[in-house]
């Protein structure tokens, strides 16, 4: 529950000086989009970012007023729907963890390790500023020859730190970093 009682004293008046129209209107869309996210799963970031296209700022109001625990019971939700599904993705995440690979060499656990890293960061895209290619993260990987690496920014308020990543591409001497967006795979 958002404890930001201005926040809420807004909100509220803003809703009730939209026509009833309106309010319907994005009640719908509220609902589908929520409704995307218990069929499809993902994470908070993808129900915040993707479906319902907010920017970082949005993060920590929507998830003091209830917007993590949403998108957890639309997880619960898909994770009782679709067992299927939830059991691949926990097969894909203990083969991506497994330590046991026999007579692993070095390059082999430094792939892992590479992979580990991008898996758990990013499933996501973020497209080239130099060549407009989209560059893919975590799953079905594809990198342009700008890519270079990526950082993770963390920003802290009182209350909670918020974490993302940015992609950074070189060309001629010139870098540039663009947020990855974060996408959901139908695996959480």
């Amino acid at each position: 529950m958002c404890e930001d009682e201005d926040l809420l004293k807004k909100a509220e008046e803003v809703w009730n000086n939209l026509t009833d129209e309106t309010r319907l209107s994005v009640t719908c869309f509220i609902f589908s989009k929520i409704h995307e996210h218990m069929e499809n799963s993902g994470t908070y970031r993808v129900l915040i970012y993707n479906r319902l296209g907010f920017d970082m700022n949005a993060y920590g109001v929507l998830m003091e007023s209830g917007g993590l625990d949403i998108s957890n019971m639309c997880h619960d939700y898909w994770k009782e729907k679709y067992p299927e599904k939830f059991e691949a993705l926990k097969k894909h995440l203990k083969e991506l963890w497994s330590e046991d690979k026999e007579e692993a060499t070095e390059k082999d656990k430094s792939d892992r390790e590479d992979l580990k890293r991008e898996s758990l960061v990013f499933i996501g895209r973020a497209t080239c500023p130099f060549c407009n290619v989209v560059n893919r993260f975590g799953r079905d990987e594809r990198r342009c020859p700008h890519y270079e690496d990526f950082e993770e920014v963390q920003v802290k308020s009182a209350k909670l730190l918020v974490k993302y990543y940015l992609a950074v591409f070189r060309e001629n001497g010139e870098m540039i970093k663009i947020m990855v967006e974060e996408e959901s795979d139908g695996r959480a």
